[in-house]
């Protein structure tokens, strides 16, 4: 979809029940990466709020914070990258990211804008 420029990190949340958080990645990357899901960098978290368990989950959302912003660190791009223009125009990028997503779920159906759709797009707005 980002034709491999764009550095991609997968945030997998609700790890609560996994030591360490890391483990459900390790056990189940292969499943994104057999779907055409390909992450730069793929971390387990647990940001769980409320509840009777508040208080026992904050070591594992300040544990998964720590974790999400050393991935951004290391995952994100050095300069910024410009790949939208590459394609004609930010509504032509927008269709070709919906039409990635239908491919991706196996519905072509929707795959082609309704009719009027790249006119409204493409009409100023006022």
């Amino acid at each position: 979809m980002t034709k491999q420029k764009i550095p991609i990190l997968g945030v997998v949340t609700n790890c609560k029940n996994v030591e360490p958080l890391s483990k459900w990645v390790i056990e189940n990357e292969n499943i994104f990466v057999a779907n055409g899901m390909n992450f730069n960098k793929m971390v387990g978290t647990c940001f769980k709020r409320g509840g009777r368990f508040e208080e026992s989950f904050k070591p594992l959302r300040e544990e998964s914070a720590e974790i999400v912003w050393n991935a951004i660190l290391t995952t994100s791009a050095k300069q910024p990258i410009d790949f939208i223009t590459s394609f004609e125009s930010p509504s032509k990028f927008g269709m070709d990211i919906w039409k990635y997503f239908c491919a991706w779920i196996g519905d072509e159906i929707w795959a082609e804008p309704i009719p009027g759709t790249m006119r409204l797009l493409n009409s100023n707005k006022n």
